[in-house]
Protein backbone atom coordinates (compact mmCIF):
# COMPACT_ATOMS: atom_id res chain seq x y z
CA UNK A 1 0.00 0.00 0.00
CA UNK A 2 1.21 3.49 -0.70
CA UNK A 3 1.83 6.10 1.63
CA UNK A 4 1.42 9.70 0.83
CA UNK A 5 1.83 12.64 3.22
CA UNK A 6 -0.55 15.99 3.13
CA UNK A 7 0.16 18.82 5.14
CA UNK A 8 -3.10 20.03 6.02
CA UNK A 9 -3.06 23.94 6.41
CA UNK A 10 -6.63 24.81 8.69
CA UNK A 11 -7.97 27.83 8.82
CA UNK A 12 -9.24 29.06 12.58
CA UNK A 13 -11.81 26.39 13.79
CA UNK A 14 -13.97 26.67 16.29
CA UNK A 15 -13.11 23.99 19.23
CA UNK A 16 -12.23 24.49 22.90
CA UNK A 17 -8.20 25.17 22.09
CA UNK A 18 -9.01 28.96 22.43
CA UNK A 19 -11.10 28.28 26.00
CA UNK A 20 -8.41 26.01 27.62
CA UNK A 21 -5.47 28.03 26.13
CA UNK A 22 -2.98 29.34 28.49
CA UNK A 23 -2.85 32.60 28.13
CA UNK A 24 -0.87 35.87 29.52
CA UNK A 25 -3.40 38.29 27.85
CA UNK A 26 -5.95 38.90 30.56
CA UNK A 27 -8.11 37.48 28.22
CA UNK A 28 -9.30 35.19 26.51
CA UNK A 29 -8.53 34.47 22.97
CA UNK A 30 -10.40 33.39 19.91
CA UNK A 31 -9.64 32.23 16.46
CA UNK A 32 -8.47 34.87 13.85
CA UNK A 33 -11.76 35.46 12.16
CA UNK A 34 -13.25 33.97 9.59
CA UNK A 35 -13.58 31.26 12.16
CA UNK A 36 -15.25 27.42 10.49
CA UNK A 37 -16.24 24.77 12.42
CA UNK A 38 -14.26 21.53 12.76
CA UNK A 39 -15.91 19.84 9.90
CA UNK A 40 -14.39 21.86 7.41
CA UNK A 41 -11.11 20.72 8.31
CA UNK A 42 -12.30 17.07 8.77
CA UNK A 43 -13.83 17.43 5.25
CA UNK A 44 -9.82 18.29 3.92
CA UNK A 45 -8.63 15.49 6.23
CA UNK A 46 -11.03 12.76 4.71
CA UNK A 47 -10.46 14.20 0.74
CA UNK A 48 -6.63 14.01 1.58
CA UNK A 49 -6.55 10.54 2.72
CA UNK A 50 -8.40 9.64 0.12
CA UNK A 51 -6.60 11.39 -2.82
CA UNK A 52 -3.26 12.51 -2.43
CA UNK A 53 -2.45 16.07 -2.35
CA UNK A 54 0.78 17.58 -0.99
CA UNK A 55 -0.46 20.33 0.87
CA UNK A 56 -4.39 21.53 1.32
CA UNK A 57 -5.66 24.37 2.90
CA UNK A 58 -9.17 24.00 4.77
CA UNK A 59 -11.16 27.51 4.81
CA UNK A 60 -10.97 30.25 2.46
CA UNK A 61 -9.63 32.58 5.02
CA UNK A 62 -6.41 30.59 5.52
CA UNK A 63 -6.21 30.47 1.42
CA UNK A 64 -6.64 34.60 1.19
CA UNK A 65 -3.46 35.00 4.14
CA UNK A 66 -1.64 32.38 2.34
CA UNK A 67 -1.95 34.35 -1.31
CA UNK A 68 -1.64 38.00 0.24
CA UNK A 69 1.50 36.81 1.99
CA UNK A 70 2.95 35.60 -1.47
CA UNK A 71 1.61 38.56 -3.57
CA UNK A 72 1.62 41.42 -1.11
CA UNK A 73 4.32 40.46 2.10
CA UNK A 74 4.71 43.72 3.27
CA UNK A 75 1.09 44.28 2.78
CA UNK A 76 0.63 40.86 4.96
CA UNK A 77 2.92 41.91 7.23
CA UNK A 78 1.61 45.26 8.07
CA UNK A 79 -2.05 43.73 8.35
CA UNK A 80 -1.23 41.08 10.31
CA UNK A 81 1.06 43.41 12.98
CA UNK A 82 -2.32 45.79 13.30
CA UNK A 83 -4.67 43.01 13.70
CA UNK A 84 -3.23 39.76 14.70
CA UNK A 85 -3.38 40.36 18.10
CA UNK A 86 -6.12 42.09 18.44
CA UNK A 87 -8.30 40.07 16.07
CA UNK A 88 -7.79 37.49 18.93
CA UNK A 89 -8.52 38.40 22.04
CA UNK A 90 -11.98 38.67 22.98
CA UNK A 91 -13.42 40.70 25.92
CA UNK A 92 -13.82 37.83 28.57
CA UNK A 93 -11.44 38.27 31.35
CA UNK A 94 -9.10 35.34 31.51
CA UNK A 95 -6.84 35.25 34.66
CA UNK A 96 -3.00 33.88 33.83
CA UNK A 97 -3.72 31.15 36.89
CA UNK A 98 -6.75 30.03 35.22
CA UNK A 99 -6.91 26.44 34.21
CA UNK A 100 -5.11 25.84 30.59
CA UNK A 101 -4.20 22.77 28.87
CA UNK A 102 -0.21 23.64 28.75
CA UNK A 103 0.93 20.79 30.67
CA UNK A 104 -2.48 18.08 30.52
CA UNK A 105 -5.76 18.33 29.58
CA UNK A 106 -8.10 20.09 31.33
CA UNK A 107 -11.03 17.72 32.83
CA UNK A 108 -14.63 18.70 30.98
CA UNK A 109 -13.26 19.79 27.60
CA UNK A 110 -13.72 16.81 25.73
CA UNK A 111 -16.13 18.41 23.47
CA UNK A 112 -15.82 19.20 19.21
CA UNK A 113 -17.36 22.99 19.47
CA UNK A 114 -15.68 25.21 21.22
CA UNK A 115 -17.81 28.19 22.46
CA UNK A 116 -15.88 30.65 19.80
CA UNK A 117 -15.63 33.84 19.95
CA UNK A 118 -18.11 34.89 16.84
CA UNK A 119 -20.00 32.94 14.22
CA UNK A 120 -18.60 30.31 12.38
CA UNK A 121 -18.99 29.02 9.21
CA UNK A 122 -20.30 25.32 8.62
CA UNK A 123 -19.00 25.92 4.99
CA UNK A 124 -15.78 26.78 3.07
CA UNK A 125 -16.29 27.63 -0.60
CA UNK A 126 -12.64 27.51 -1.24
CA UNK A 127 -12.46 24.02 0.41
CA UNK A 128 -15.28 22.81 -1.55
CA UNK A 129 -13.80 23.82 -4.77
CA UNK A 130 -10.29 22.50 -3.93
CA UNK A 131 -11.49 19.20 -3.08
CA UNK A 132 -14.10 18.87 -5.94
CA UNK A 133 -13.27 16.47 -8.87
CA UNK A 134 -15.25 18.31 -10.97
CA UNK A 135 -15.18 22.32 -9.86
CA UNK A 136 -11.76 22.11 -9.41
CA UNK A 137 -10.65 21.43 -13.46
CA UNK A 138 -13.50 24.38 -13.88
CA UNK A 139 -12.33 26.57 -11.88
CA UNK A 140 -8.54 26.10 -13.14
CA UNK A 141 -10.20 26.50 -17.02
CA UNK A 142 -12.24 29.40 -16.19
CA UNK A 143 -8.42 30.96 -14.52
CA UNK A 144 -6.58 29.42 -17.28
CA UNK A 145 -8.82 31.49 -20.13
CA UNK A 146 -8.55 34.54 -18.12
CA UNK A 147 -5.08 34.68 -18.23
CA UNK A 148 -4.34 34.36 -22.30
CA UNK A 149 -7.68 36.22 -22.15
CA UNK A 150 -5.43 39.17 -20.46
CA UNK A 151 -1.91 37.96 -22.16
CA UNK A 152 -3.83 38.53 -25.83
CA UNK A 153 -4.68 42.09 -24.49
CA UNK A 154 -1.56 43.46 -23.55
CA UNK A 155 0.25 41.11 -26.70
CA UNK A 156 -2.37 43.06 -28.94
CA UNK A 157 -0.97 46.55 -27.79
CA UNK A 158 2.79 45.72 -28.33
CA UNK A 159 2.56 45.21 -32.02
CA UNK A 160 0.44 48.62 -32.13
CA UNK A 161 3.62 50.30 -30.22
CA UNK A 162 5.75 48.88 -32.70
CA UNK A 163 4.53 50.05 -35.71
CA UNK A 164 4.22 53.34 -34.72
CA UNK A 165 7.52 53.64 -33.76
CA UNK A 166 8.65 52.42 -37.23
CA UNK A 167 7.03 54.90 -38.89
CA UNK A 168 8.86 57.98 -36.86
Amino acid sequence: MPISITEIQPSSANTPLFETAHTRAGVQPKGQPPLYEPEVTVMAILHAAEHPVRTLVAGGGGRLLIAMKALAPRFADWYLRRMAFSGQCTTIPKSTEAPSNLYEPVPGTSRIHGDGGGPASRYSVYTKVATSHYLRPALNTVLAGAALLALRSVLRKCPARRRSERRN
